[in-house]
């Protein structure tokens, strides 16, 4: 079901702005609630759904691998529509897809007859179906061995060329087996035709260099690819050297080894018009088809044949042109996976979004730099003090893959607290070969998936990188007020630029700090100035409308709101005091509570000392409050000196 229909059902009086995040995090709690079966559920952007494949129904039994012991119950199943009697939506597109799983049903139940030697009820089978799928090449088949099977080869030649004919006429290409392939198989009884399987391994890259934090992930789509029923459109989305052509090439070594079928992979970057892209993969694939046939037609009835992945990298050089093609190769080679890389969501009907983001700094970044270190300079010492450099280093740059191999390239000649000095001079350029033209510095890397945004998206993501600490939702809606931010946000995380961080009960958004720094040198100087001031003040504004008590504890709720912006309040906290903002005595005192809350008392006196020199000239209310605040926290942290300095100036003031 979509997420709006679905939130709708479940609370029909509330809008979906307001019901959106409620969904997500209910998600979360049934996932958690169903401990090791928490994988029935799955959810994408749009959609949520429920995998029934480890539950027995109609579907499950059409799906079974096994037509052997399955025969019976498929039998029964075959004979029958999917719901008869039900005219729901729903069930129209849920027999639409039962059509497609009935077919391959068919076709495996009628090899396996002919195989067996029971031709009579293959031919039967087969005839039953081809009136309504006459140009399946695998189906049709089916007859063909029956009736050579049968002893007559005048008959199955017929049904061959019959089948020649209305798929040169119908889709301008050739069924992959000749006609005298099929009368030799006939000569041949104990050696039933197959239909020919190619070599694709050549056309996967072979990277040289060693992959770090993606085991977890790679294992996931090989699992998904491997399913019995698996997705027919995955994209791995992310921004420019986030890592997903890597990704992509880990999954296909992985599946061409232990997965049956064959697998294929085409840079579609390298395309030069974008409406001949399947031209493109079939000369990869070594295939020359005929100039007048339809390419993807061709292209559908070669990965057709057999069960195949076809996974094609950086599509986004071929949007939006290519969409309806690949629409079309979907529907006409249902056994086919397609993998797709790009740095935008296709939109591509039933495609699955799978979003690359960075690895863990603290281990698998600093592994990448440790090796690469250990690779340029032979006699380094491993010591504790350059382990730790190193981990600042990957920290520092949030973990991002293409960031943090621009940075190891550098300690060829750099040490490593000479690198993290030079930082940001690193990441401009880079002389590695091995890295194509578009991630030989950051910047190029990033700029494809900046300038695929539109004018508004693209100033909304300036606006969020105008925060250090990314924002939580409520945050959101302050800075986007009178604006649909749920839709802006959601369209930003598409484009792969934010991400998403949970924090209990409060969801944030951020961007890596590579991509933070990008977008910021977007921007010309006083509009970056003005759009951080902007912040400051929402940010001001947002602690000041919590309304917090200094003599009271925070709830648990508004604790962890705040601990989801401790980074843009400590942000906001050191512009008051560098720029000596006025009328911050609220902003200062709510924070010095937060602080205080936890248990960061002693270091926030000082601070909130100068808070009260500088917020002059204040009424003698808030004058009395910033002094009792002083009181409070010296107590706290058992400083009775300062906390009778703070009463002794209330008495003064005749507080």
């Amino acid at each position: 079901m979509s997420r709006e229909l679905l939130a709708g059902q479940l609370w029909p009086e509330d809008p979906y702005e307001a019901s959106r995040l409620r969904l997500r995090q209910e998600i979360h709690r049934l996932r958690r609630a169903l401990g090791h079966e928490a994988e029935l559920v799955g959810s994408s952007a749009t959609e949520v759904w429920l995998d029934v494949s480890s539950m027995r129904t109609d579907l499950s039994i059409l799906k079974s691998q096994s037509v052997e012991t399955q025969y019976t119950d498929l039998h029964a199943v075959l004979s029958d529509a999917f719901l008869p009697g039900w005219d729901d939506p729903w069930v129209n597109g849920e027999r639409n897809q039962a059509d497609r799983i009935r077919l391959r049903a068919v076709i495996e139940m009628g090899k396996w007859l002919n195989c067996e030697g029971r031709a009579k009820e293959a031919l039967e089978l087969s005839k039953k179906f081809i009136p309504d799928h006459p140009l399946n090449e695998e189906l049709r088949m089916v007859a063909v061995n029956a009736h050579g099977n049968l002893g007559s080869l005048a008959s199955a030649t017929a049904e061959y060329q019959d089948l020649r004919r209305k798929m040169r006429d119908q889709l301008g290409i050739e069924p992959v087996m000749q006609s005298e392939d099929i009368v030799r198989s006939f000569s041949e009884p104990t050696a039933p035709p197959q239909l020919g399987l190619s070599d694709w391994s050549q056309t996967i890259p072979s990277p040289t260099d060693e992959t770090f934090g993606r085991d977890a992930l790679v294992d996931r789509v090989v699992s998904d690819l491997s399913r019995p029923n698996p997705p027919r459109f995955t994209t791995l989305v992310g921004p420019g050297g986030i890592g997903k052509t890597r990704v992509a090439i880990e999954v296909a070594n992985q599946l061409n080894e232990f997965r049956p079928g064959r697998v294929a992979f085409a840079d579609m970057s390298t395309v030069t018009e974008p409406v001949d892209w399947a031209r493109e993969v079939l000369k990869e694939l070594n295939i020359d088809p005929p100039a007048e046939s339809d390419a993807v037609k061709f292209l559908a009835s070669i990965l057709g044949s057999q069960p195949s992945t076809l996974i094609l990298d950086n599509l986004e050089t071929i949007l939006p042109d290519a969409a309806s093609g690949l629409e079309t190769l979907q529907k006409l080679a249902p056994k086919a996976s397609l993998l797709v890389t790009s740095i935008v969501p296709s939109k591509v009907r039933g495609e699955s979004l799978v979003q690359v983001g960075p690895i863990d700094p603290t281990s698998f970044g600093k592994e990448l730099l440790v090796t690469a270190l250990r690779g340029y300079r032979t006699d380094w010492v491993d010591d504790a003090e350059s382990q730790n450099t190193l981990e600042q280093i990957a920290v520092k740059l949030d973990g991002y893959p293409l960031a943090l191999r621009l940075a190891a390239a550098r300690l060829r000649l750099l040490s490593p607290q000479e690198l993290l000095s030079q930082l940001e001079k690193s990441l401009r350029s880079s002389t590695l070969r091995d890295l194509p033209e578009r991630h030989r510095s950051l910047a190029s890397a990033l700029s494809a998936s900046f300038s695929s945004l539109s004018p508004e998206l693209a100033h909304a993501l300036q606006r969020i990188s105008s925060y250090p600490g990314g924002m939580g939702m409520r945050l959101a809606s302050l800075e986007f007020e009178g604006e649909s931010y749920l839709d802006i946000i959601e369209a930003l995380l598409d484009s792969g630029l934010l991400i998403v961080r949970d924090h209990a009960t409060h969801t944030q958004v951020r961007l890596l700090s590579p991509v933070r720094e990008f977008v910021q040198a977007t921007l010309e100087e006083s509009e970056r100035t003005r759009l951080k001031e902007q912040a400051h003040t929402r940010i001001r504004a947002f602690a000041d409308g919590m309304k917090i008590s200094l003599w009271q504890p925070f709830s648990d709720e508004i604790l962890e709101c705040f601990d989801t912006e401790e980074e843009n309040f400590r942000f906001a906290w050191h512009h008051v005091l560098e720029s000596l903002v006025a009328d911050s005595a609220q902003f200062a005192l709510t924070i010095a509570s937060y602080l205080a809350q936890r248990g960061q008392v002693s270091q926030i006196i000082e601070a909130l000392d100068l808070v009260r020199s500088l917020c002059n000239p204040l009424d003698q209310a808030e004058n009395a409050q910033i002094e009792l605040g002083l009181a409070s926290l010296a107590l706290g942290c058992h400083r009775v000196d300062l906390a009778g300095d703070a009463l002794d100036r209330i008495d003064k003031a005749g507080g």
